[in-house]
């Protein structure tokens, strides 16, 4: 009995683990390949660590992109469901419509690695 307790307690825990982080605000950005080709959106609750990840080559998305990334829009949200909402929404725009959507904040598509790290 004692081993199913400490099962459902540490599966509680858990659950209550993941609630406490959908209650969490999010980083919603886009990032982009070196030649401003490729966009895709992404969510973080980390923007520091993503942005650093996008520097440094390591993102995920820097594979299939062939080369180093560059986070060129981002915005906190602080419902995580509503920034899990959007970033299924930018996910579903072409590549033309997430151009103009950056382009509202950021006219020049400009890599704001810097930006985040003053502001973020």
């Amino acid at each position: 009995m004692a081993v199913r307790f400490g099962f459902i307690k540490s599966l509680l825990c858990r659950v209550e683990l993941k609630l406490i982080s959908m209650t969490k605000g999010k980083y919603v950005y886009i990032i982009a390949d070196i030649n401003r080709t490729k966009f895709e959106a992404a969510i973080s609750e980390q923007i520091l660590v993503e942005s650093w990840k996008c520097k440094a080559g390591l993102h995920p998305t820097a594979k299939s992109f062939g080369s180093k990334t560059e986070i060129v829009y981002y915005e906190y949200l602080t419902d995580s469901l509503e920034a899990i909402n959007l970033v299924a929404e930018l996910k579903s725009k072409p590549q033309e419509q997430l151009v103009d959507y950056i382009k509202h904040a950021n006219p020049n598509l400009k890599d704001i690695y810097y930006d985040v790290w003053v502001t973020g």
